[in-house]
């Protein structure tokens, strides 16, 4: 992506780049002190035929493992140390990402709630999905 190579039909990629500001995150989050593990970037994926938003873009990711704590497997809510590792990344996304970045985890899907509502996502989008995952999504 960096060196305008596309991406396209690479690991099942879907995409012929990573929206620059997808990227940018990920490196002000390295910067930050984060580690993390993503399970989907460039291709498009759904839970029971409702498809989530940004992969088939290039304009979201599934972290699946946030500072050495894995996500999943779901689908109940977040444990405690879940709950910690997601609270602490969402938060510092949300401290230099714009209001139109979406999260993912927020709300109930299928009934199950991942985590407690966070107040400083109140003024973002937020997104219903399964417990195995943070997902987040940005626009260009």
């Amino acid at each position: 992506t960096a060196n305008g190579v596309s991406l396209k039909g690479k690991a099942n990629c879907a995409v012929d780049a990573i929206s620059p500001a997808l990227l940018g995150m990920f490196l002000k989050l390295v910067q930050l002190g984060h580690t993390f593990v993503l399970s989907a970037i460039c291709t498009g994926h759904s839970y029971t035929g409702v498809t989530a938003p940004g992969h088939s873009t290039g304009q979201a990711a599934d972290f699946n493992y946030i500072d050495g704590v894995f996500m999943g497997p779901g689908p109940g809510p977040f444990d405690q140390t879940k709950i910690n590792a997601d609270e602490k990344l969402d938060q510092d996304i949300a401290s230099f990402m714009p209001n139109s970045t979406g999260f993912g985890q927020v709300g109930a899907y299928k009934g199950v709630q991942c985590h407690p509502d966070y107040s400083f996502l109140s003024s973002f989008l937020t997104i219903p999905d399964s417990c195995d995952h943070q997902h987040i999504q940005v626009e260009n």
